[in-house]
């Protein structure tokens, strides 16, 4: 979680902006999503979350966790990026 939020941090301030931060793990693929502040609600990073890995995870509209079994992180994170350019 430090390493999405450590990036967020370095994003404009002002602008929309999403980090995405997958790996693998024990037990499947875990992500973190961090959004900024002027991220349309659209673009939370619960809705994200739950959207790659099918309802799985929590956390608020700006920082959000959660872990799958059986997807790749590259899976996961083309399917945060699907759901930004679907928009």
């Amino acid at each position: 979680m430090i390493l999405a939020e450590l990036v967020r941090a370095a994003l404009p301030e002002g602008r929309p902006g999403v980090v995405a931060v997958a790996a693998p793990a024990a037990r499947g693929t875990r992500l973190v999503v961090a959004t900024t502040a002027t991220t349309p609600d659209a673009f939370g990073a619960v809705h994200l979350l739950k959207t790659a890995l099918g309802g799985r995870g929590g956390g608020t509209a700006r920082l959000a966790q959660g872990g799958t079994p059986g997807l790749a992180a590259e899976a996961v994170l083309a399917a945060v990026a699907g759901t930004i350019r679907a928009g």
